[in-house]
């Protein structure tokens, strides 16, 4: 690895740290190969995650997304690059395969249509899981590919587990969402439990906004389960790339201690602090168990 490339991977590394410190956490235990590529992968999510953030307005993330459309058709079509510290390290995970180009754009298709379409992404439960399949798992598909482990229970298992660290990552981001006037829970819940979107973007807990958390965080435990059941049949060699299970499933334990209100206090972890974290995952990739 040149110079300039090592200096970009730092960066990707600092943007993950900082931005999904569940992915962090998770991609230490990988082997340094494995890491990068795992490194990589979750920077380009965090920097597509950072346009919705950081732009008020859909129109204006809508145009940003169109540079990343333009840098991943160009690492798609073995074209020059931009000098970014993510996008110049793609080529490294993708590679030639027809697969993993297709598996990037779809991310990177899935992030713009949450963007450009969130009320059609969020009108059903099942919507809202479909974008999460197509963000987290297509992102767990892509690393899988890239090490060669293609097996279809191992593909199964990326599956499950990106639909539940994808919704289970919806319920978490829920406070930070209200911040910037957004809630992205599914629309026919909502109606259904009379939310009030105000109360919500006001940071209110409520008997409603708790049924329908409760809803969603149960179709993420079914989905997590699934994954967890299926990675106790792996190879080991398979199983570290499911260790995303266990910050999830931690996360929706606390959240029904917390009776599914999302804006309680103690909600607010730090994945890098969290000793108890910490050690669930270190022994759930020496144990080979979630």
């Amino acid at each position: 690895m040149t110079t300039a490339a090592r200096q970009h991977l730092s960066k990707c590394v600092e943007t993950v740290r900082t931005n999904d410190r569940w992915h962090f956490l998770c991609s230490t235990f990988l082997s340094p190969e494995r890491r990068a590529n795992s490194l990589i992968v979750h920077a380009l999510n965090c920097e597509l995650d950072q346009i919705s953030a950081k732009s008020t307005k859909a129109r204006f993330s809508s145009l940003k997304f169109k540079w990343w459309v333009d840098a991943v058709a160009k690492v798609a079509g073995g074209d020059a690059v931009p000098n970014h510290p993510v996008v110049s390290l793609l080529p490294r995970v993708v590679g030639d395969s027809r697969t993993r180009k297709f598996l990037l754009n779809k991310v990177v298709q899935a992030k713009l249509e949450l963007v450009e379409k969130p009320l059609r992404v969020c009108k059903t439960l099942e919507s809202v899981e479909e974008n999460a399949e197509g963000t987290y798992s297509s992102l767990y598909y892509l690393l899988l590919e890239s090490s060669g482990a293609r097996q279809p229970e191992v593909l199964d298992a990326a599956s499950h587990m990106g639909k539940g660290v994808g919704l289970a990552l919806l319920l978490k981001s829920i406070p930070q969402d209200a911040l910037k006037d957004k809630v992205l829970l599914p629309s026919d819940l909502c109606r259904g439990a009379k939310v009030n979107y105000g109360s919500v973007t006001a940071g209110y807990n409520s008997d409603e906004l708790s049924e329908v958390v409760y809803r969603v965080a149960a179709r993420a435990k079914h989905h997590l389960d699934e994954s967890r059941r299926a990675h106790n049949s792996l190879c080991g060699d398979a199983k570290p790339f499911l260790l995303p299970l266990i910050p999830a499933l931690r996360y929706l334990e606390r959240l029904e201690r917390a009776e599914f209100a999302p804006f309680t206090q103690s909600l607010h972890d730090d994945a890098l602090s969290d000793l108890k974290l910490k050690f669930s995952v270190a022994w759930g990739n020496f144990s080979g168990k979630v």
